[in-house]
C-alpha cells in the first residue's frame, strides 16, 4: 500500500482590544492586525500543526465592512 502525505489548512481565530480615538472601522481593523500577538503553540503542538502569521479582520458580508465592537470598560 502506497503512503502519502497531504498537507491541510484551516483557520484559527483570535480577538484583539485596541486603544484609539480612531472611528472608522478600517483604520481600527487595521490597528488589530498590526498589533495581533498570540505567543507559539506548545511543542506537543508545534510538532504536527504550522500557525501563519497574517491575520486578517473579520470583514461583514453584508456591509462589506470590518466587524469592529466597542470593549466594556
Amino acid at each position: 500500500m502506497t503512503r502519502y502525505i497531504v498537507p491541510l489548512t484551516t483557520w484559527v481565530s483570535t480577538t484583539v482590544t485596541v486603544e484609539t480615538d480612531a472611528a472608522d472601522p478600517h483604520e481600527i481593523a487595521l490597528l488589530a492586525e498590526e498589533s495581533v500577538d498570540v505567543g507559539s503553540l506548545c511543542r506537543r503542538c508545534a510538532s504536527d500543526v504550522d500557525m501563519g502569521d497574517e491575520w486578517l479582520a473579520v470583514v461583514d458580508e453584508s456591509t462589506g465592512k470590518p466587524e469592529v465592537y466597542e470593549a466594556d470598560n
